[in-house]
């Protein structure tokens, strides 16, 4: 049995396909095409650097998730192309991120999110691969819809929590540090987008992929949006995404990522949300 085939025995998810290369992705070819037309159209957008980006930090926020295929994601562009500023970085306007996400031997972070637990935490470092900047990210939920992010700058992308770390992870969580190793690797293309007031910052992130092990799938045609908005302006942002037939999902990188990177663990609550995903990649796993 091959590590791909342990990741779709543990899933339970019947494939018609098993495992396809880029080549054998038929679908993949459009899946290119479909980033070329949303290049161009992000090409005709008001840019915003990272320093004006500050004003749209949005630390402590609503979210809001959605799931969608790539050419939903393009006609949601092009229907805010016209009044929001696009995130452009040395002349980038869809940038690459890399995250190594940490958690305990027993996966404790991950089994806080799939029990239902009201107020838990996720560890993560990322870097921003068009800056070259990295950092290690405290993610902690507060009650539904509501997050808030404390960060510090580090020299690289951190895959092992060193000594000058630990002080900052016992800081802004319940977690001992030294329990904490990193369990998977994760890739992304996004597009930040953001509203002239700054009350709104909109993400959407292509290409998303895992790695653990030597072992990367990759789900080219699936496009996660997340809307980071300002408490006075959740109820309005959440009318606009529902008249464009937008309704909102649940949606953690990390949780799926687990989920189909190790078969073992639970993973109960979410199935529903693997079965949609692998219908929306027609029920096939893409090798990086």
């Amino acid at each position: 049995m091959t590590p791909y085939d342990a990741i779709r025995d543990g899933m339970k998810i019947p494939f018609k396909e098993e495992i396809l290369s880029k080549e054998e992705y038929l679908p993949y070819t459009h899946h290119t095409t479909t980033i070329e037309e949303i290049s161009k159209i992000l090409h005709t957008m008001q840019p915003i650097s990272l320093e004006g980006m500050t004003e749209a930090a949005l630390m402590s926020r609503k979210e809001l998730k959605y799931l969608l295929y790539e050419e939903r994601a393009k006609e949601l562009i092009i229907h805010l192309s016209e009044w929001a500023y696009v995130l452009e970085i040395e002349g980038t306007r869809i940038g690459s991120y890399e995250s190594v996400y940490f958690d305990t031997d027993g996966f404790t972070t991950y089994l806080h999110h799939h029990n239902g637990r009201r107020k838990r935490h996720k560890l993560r470092a990322r870097r921003y691969v068009v800056s070259d900047l990295s950092f290690l990210e405290i993610k902690e939920k507060v009650k539904k819809n509501n997050s808030k992010k404390v960060r510090i700058q580090t020299d690289h992308l951190l895959t092992k929590l060193g000594s000058g770390v630990k002080e900052f992870i016992s800081s802004n969580s319940p977690y001992d540090p030294d329990l904490f190793e990193a369990k998977l690797f994760n890739t992304y293309k996004r597009v930040t987008l953001v509203t002239p007031d700054f009350s709104q910052r909109i993400t959407l992130d292509f290409d998303l992929a895992y790695e653990r092990d030597g072992v990367c799938i990759q789900f080219p045609n699936v496009v996660i949006v997340e809307v980071k908005t300002d408490e006075q302006s959740y109820l309005a942002c959440k009318k606009f995404m529902r008249q464009l037939h937008l309704h909102s999902t649940t949606f953690s990188k990390y949780c799926i990522g687990i989920s189909l990177m190790y078969p073992a663990v639970k993973k109960n609550q979410f199935k529903q949300k693997l079965r949609r995903l692998m219908d929306m990649t027609q029920r096939r796993i893409l090798v990086c």
